[in-house]
């Protein structure tokens, strides 16, 4: 046993190599392959760890700025930001898609044309999202809408929501690098430019609450960091890295832009419906049970964030599988799927079982007692955790080959029960009502029968 674990752990760390292997053969393809999936996991775990680190400086400088019923606001406010990933209409996970499909080709100029053509679609897109802003900006309360309290500016917030908004705009054409190194399985690229941004924003969020500059500044301050590191990255890979992927007038193509809204559109859906499922808690609970409430929800869904540090390694297998599946190689896939989903099962064990055992003693370390999270509320994100940890290794499956439409249905029915159950939940648990309701609705309608369509699509088909 000891011999077979120290082997592995050798056979992991010899694919973590900057020189890429030989690709002639299937075995080589197949090295390669797990090479670009270990570069991209041990990026991401690197981010995603100074991700937690950022957190764990920020909640507290912030709770302490702001208050509680003001945090409550703030993280409400900015779980906008999440909510506007459907703004894109899917163009950024179809081009992910549609690049690692040419990748698998080996053919740049399609590589080209798609990132032309999307990186037009999103200057289109963000300038559109821009005037819709000031259309409708007049018709809209956001005091009533945030039940914000009394002794807080509803100026302050709508200058805070106008700012979110404009960022979002100006920084969704930047992203197109982001998919590019994705699919071309060089995601650990973009890991790096986020630990910048990432570290870029907790120094502009420390200046701005020692200068006391407010809340619409600490909103500029959380996302002027990755927006800068964004650019940052833009101009050096199409500058210098990959000036043979550079966007251009001339290499945008209808037939991509087509291509693009197509599989874009499979997205968007299922973008909108992992929002509304998953991503729209602080807003129902400021809703329902006011924003002081959302306060110790947001601390203890901060911490449980450093569970996710193994969808370093999911994430970094979804333009892998696309790859593979584009070269006929299933064996990989299942394969894949099978160690995926014991690594997920056993880390998100793992971070469950100390989220919920030791996270009320992490907190009251951490915020000094300021913020007592219930039990409720740390079991209901112990079991998120693990709910979750499925859901990532079914997604990224589904995601990267030929079962979009499938993840849709499945989507629809385990987002809207776990919309309607939130609500219902809140008004009789308060904020853990929303985290049992996605655990429900997600364990019921998507894992149950996502585990099932991939076993009969990748073991009782043709492909095997």
């Amino acid at each position: 046993m000891p011999f077979s674990l120290m082997h592995r752990v050798r056979t992991i760390l010899s694919l973590l190599r900057w020189r890429a292997f030989e690709t002639a053969t299937a075995e080589g393809q197949s090295k390669e392959r797990y090479r670009r999936i270990a570069m991209t996991t041990a990026a991401s775990a690197a981010a995603k760890g100074v991700s937690v680190i950022t957190n764990l400086i920020t909640v507290p400088l912030t709770l302490s700025y702001l208050g509680p019923e003001e945090y409550g606001l703030w993280i409400a406010i900015t779980s906008i930001f999440l909510i506007l990933g459907v703004a894109d209409f899917g163009v950024g996970n179809g081009l992910l898609n549609m690049i690692s499909a040419a990748h698998g080709k080996d053919d740049r100029r399609l590589v080209a044309r798609h990132v032309s053509t999307a990186f037009g679609l999103f200057l289109i897109i963000g300038f559109s999202i821009g005037l819709l802003l000031f259309a409708v900006k007049p018709f809209i309360s956001v005091h009533s809408f945030f039940n914000v309290p009394s002794g807080v500016s509803g100026l302050a917030v709508d200058q805070a929501i106008m700012v979110l908004v404009g960022m979002f705009a100006v920084s969704l054409p930047f992203t197109v690098i982001l998919r590019l190194q994705e699919g071309l399985q060089e995601g650990f690229s973009n890991y790096l430019v986020q630990i910048v941004g990432n570290v870029l924003s907790l120094a502009l969020i420390i200046g701005t609450i020692k200068m006391n500059l407010g809340l619409r500044a600490l909103v500029f301050s959380l996302l002027a960091g990755p927006l800068f590191a964004n650019l940052l990255g833009f101009v050096v890979q199409f500058g210098f890295r990959k000036k043979w992927a550079r966007p251009s007038i001339a290499a945008m193509d209808k037939g991509s832009a087509r291509t693009l809204l197509s599989t874009g559109g499979l997205f968007f859906g299922l973008t909108v419906l992992t929002v509304l499922g998953m991503q729209t808690d602080a807003l129902i609970i400021a809703r329902v049970n006011g924003p002081e409430a959302v306060t110790p929800f947001s601390v203890v869904q901060r911490l449980s964030q450093i569970a996710f540090l193994y969808w370093a390694f999911l994430q970094a297998l979804w333009p892998a599988y696309g790859e593979a599946v584009a070269r006929n190689d299933f064996d990989w896939v299942r394969k894949t799927i099978v160690r995926s989903l014991k690594l997920s099962l056993l880390f998100g064990s793992l971070f469950a079982a100390i989220l919920f055992f030791f996270g009320g003693a992490l907190i009251k370390i951490w915020l000094k007692e300021s913020v007592s999270p219930s039990s409720n509320l740390l079991l209901s994100f112990s079991v998120f955790i693990l709910t979750n940890s499925v859901v990532g290794v079914i997604a990224v499956v589904f995601n990267s080959t030929s079962l979009l439409r499938k993840q849709l249905v499945l989507l629809a029915f385990a987002a809207g029960a776990s919309f309607i159950l939130k609500i219902l939940l809140c008004k009789i648990m308060g904020a853990p009502g929303a985290v049992w309701a996605t655990v429900i609705g997600f364990t019921l309608f998507f894992i149950v029968p996502g585990l099932r369509i991939i076993r009969k699509t990748y073991w009782s088909s043709l492909t095997s």
